[in-house]
């Protein structure tokens, strides 16, 4: 009979020293036991927080009225929606659900759920003077604690490599210029899916935003990303083979069927 143990902490001593160790084998399409666990409780924690912010009587009635609208597939009124049948479903979810029903209930909660910092809350420590909870970077730490192989970037989950590709697309989605970032967010969603990623339109977005960009510089909204560079190159100092390489990208995508140009 397998021995059950009592104890079991990623990192600690007994992982440490080989005596028990825990996987380190990167998680996507499914979540062990204790994964799905620590998910879970994080996910209540965030819940019952949002409620206690508003009371609990009329925390819970706006919980059952959120998750009715947006996310389980049940036909019943938000009105009727009762608050115990959400904790069953979401015990439900991430106790036999599969990991992309997982990752679309936390998506859920990290997009419409607010928690207002507190000096002693729970996740008041090292989140500065946010005025809310940073929730997609709470799931990141456990996503990276447990293993899992997706990341929140730009509030989309989507599977990732490593850490220094999470940082490029971060910094690149930051821009100052609004349709500049819309076009990298439309390229990351295109990338979320983690089956079926549609890298032609994410190809497609991410050279549309650095044409919009380089019109940006250039203030001319009429201007293709060539001859933007080409103006740009004449004003700034840009490596011969840098502009050569957008250049070459640019041309890539122009020519490439289904890019730039709708799939024959």
């Amino acid at each position: 009979m397998e021995e059950k143990r009592l104890v079991r902490r990623r990192g600690g001593f007994s992982d440490r020293n080989n005596i028990n160790p825990i996987s380190k084998e990167m998680q996507f399409s499914d979540f062990d036991e204790k994964t799905r666990i620590k998910l879970k409780n994080l996910s209540f924690k965030i819940v019952d927080l949002y409620k206690e912010q508003f009371g609990y009587s009329e925390g819970k009635e706006i919980v059952s009225a959120l998750f009715a609208d947006g996310l389980f597939c049940i036909s019943t009124r938000a009105s009727e929606f009762e608050y115990e049948t959400i904790e069953e479903l979401i015990n439900k979810v991430f106790d036999e659900g599969e990991y992309d029903e997982i990752l679309d209930t936390i998506e859920f909660i990290s997009s419409n759920i607010k928690i207002k910092q507190r000096n002693n809350g729970y996740y008041s420590n090292g989140y500065g003077k946010k005025m809310y909870y940073d929730l997609q970077e709470v799931y990141n730490e456990l996503f990276e604690e447990e293993y899992i192989g997706y990341r929140f970037i730009n509030n989309y989950i989507t599977r990732i490599t490593n850490k220094g590709e999470i940082e490029s697309i971060c910094e690149a989605s930051s821009s100052d210029y609004d349709n500049v970032s819309q076009h990298i967010d439309k390229a990351i969603c295109f990338l979320s899916e983690s089956e079926n990623k549609d890298y032609k339109n994410s190809i497609k977005e991410s050279i549309t935003a650095v044409e919009a960009l380089c019109s940006i510089i250039t203030n001319d909204e009429k201007a293709t990303l060539g001859s933007a560079i080409n103006k740009i190159s004449k004003e700034k100092n840009i490596h011969p083979a840098f502009k050569d390489a957008i250049n070459k990208l640019y041309g890539f995508a122009s020519d490439e069927p289904g890019i730039r140009h709708g799939s024959n």
